[in-house]
């Protein structure tokens, strides 16, 4: 059933990203200090992955250097999109 509401109706335009060459323990500090469940990682302005806080913690408990290892050698991949209309 279509009630004529679209994804842009009801989505945040607002998010928190970073980039793949961002230092990990940067954007670690960045998912503490913020209520985010998850932070976007950008290409420009194209999502390429997406960075948890499970992501972060994994990284260093497999021995990752948060202040040697990029944001781009743990993320995940990108969340799934739709349309806005």
């Amino acid at each position: 059933m279509h009630n004529g509401t679209t994804t842009r109706d009801v989505m945040h335009r607002e998010f928190l990203g970073v980039s793949e060459s961002d230092e990990l323990g940067e954007a670690a500090a960045l998912l503490v200090s913020e209520p985010a469940d998850c932070l976007v990682v950008v290409r420009g302005e194209e999502p390429v992955g997406c960075l948890s806080p499970r992501d972060a913690l994994a990284a260093v408990l497999d021995g990752a250097d948060p202040d040697g290892t990029t944001v781009g050698a743990v993320m995940s991949p990108p969340a799934p999109t739709i349309a806005a209309g």
